[in-house]
């Protein structure tokens, strides 16, 4: 296990926390100044900066510090400041700053969705598997929902799983998406995750509106396949964070560099979790199992 310092400059660390858990996930995450600095000969394994001004605690450079650090930046200025002290890698949840550099993606520019989500925990729910599931449970065969952040949230992904269509509110727009929901939106949620481009969810101008197109949506089943597959890609294409943090682990060295075969389907764009990555896995799993005589 790995000790994984947050250094952060007074306010910056809660705009980061949520990074830190993900990206230090199975290690120790610590505070840097309440537990590593005032603890002479204490070292943590890594460090994730919150801010590019708290590098100069750490060292004048990154030799200096001696760690592996990964560091929020927030402006091109950061971003130079950043690269110059050495870090393994930065990260942004600013869209704008990253297409900035778009030849920084992947190298030492990471871009995490600020409302992104985890995609290999949240699989698609098809159509007709929401249908059995319905039938199953003794629910309506056409299951039309109103989802807002009021419910619990095993109960948000639970509704948003069975239903046929649903209006969904601004937040749980994201999670709709990877569900592959068939759903009903705000003109300003469409606006905030630019929905209109790659017609993912329908657009109501009025709430009352919002409840007949989704009624009338629950009965279209051709329109409502389209519309769920894809939401799902609009999901895999900019909203799964997956990608970003196992990206800044690799920079950390918290996780191993991944196969040949895995590169190539990330370049594929193949979904985390899919038949075929999971094909890929056991494929080569026997390439490592040990002979026994």
């Amino acid at each position: 296990m790995v000790v994984v310092a947050l250094a952060a400059t007074p306010g910056s660390g809660a705009a980061v926390a949520a990074v830190a858990a993900r990206v230090g996930v199975g290690h120790r995450i610590v505070s840097w100044h309440h537990h590593v600095r005032p603890v002479a000969g204490r070292r943590a394994g890594a460090v994730i900066a919150a801010d590019v001004a708290v590098l100069g605690e750490l060292g004048e450079t990154a030799a200096e510090a001696g760690v592996p650090v990964v560091c929020a930046v927030r402006s091109v200025e950061d971003l130079d400041r950043a690269s110059r002290w050495g870090v393994k890698a930065s990260f942004t949840t600013d869209a704008s700053l990253a297409e900035q550099f778009p030849g920084y993606l992947g190298r030492d520019l990471v871009y995490l969705p600020a409302a992104g989500l985890d995609l290999s925990v949240l699989p698609v729910v098809p159509l007709l598997t929401r249908a059995r599931l319905r039938e199953l449970h003794g629910l309506p065969s056409r299951l039309v929902l109103a989802v807002d952040r009021a419910a619990l949230p095993a109960e948000r992904t639970t509704s948003l799983a069975l239903a046929s269509a649903a209006v969904v509110e601004d937040d749980l727009v994201p999670l709709a998406l990877a569900l592959g929901t068939p759903s009903v939106v705000t003109e300003a949620a469409a606006e905030r995750f630019d929905l209109r481009r790659g017609q993912v969810a329908l657009v109501a101008r009025r709430p009352d509106e919002a409840d007949r197109m989704a009624a009338a949506l629950a009965r279209d089943e051709e329109r409502s396949a389209a519309l769920a597959g894809r939401a799902r890609s609009f999901a895999e294409r900019h909203l799964d964070t997956a990608p970003a943090v196992s990206r800044l682990r690799r920079a950390l060295g918290l996780e191993a560099e991944p196969a040949l075969v895995d590169l190539r389907l990330d370049e594929l764009g193949t979904p985390p979790g899919s038949r075929l990555r999971r094909r890929a896995d056991e494929a080569l799993h026997l390439f490592t199992l040990e002979m026994t005589p």
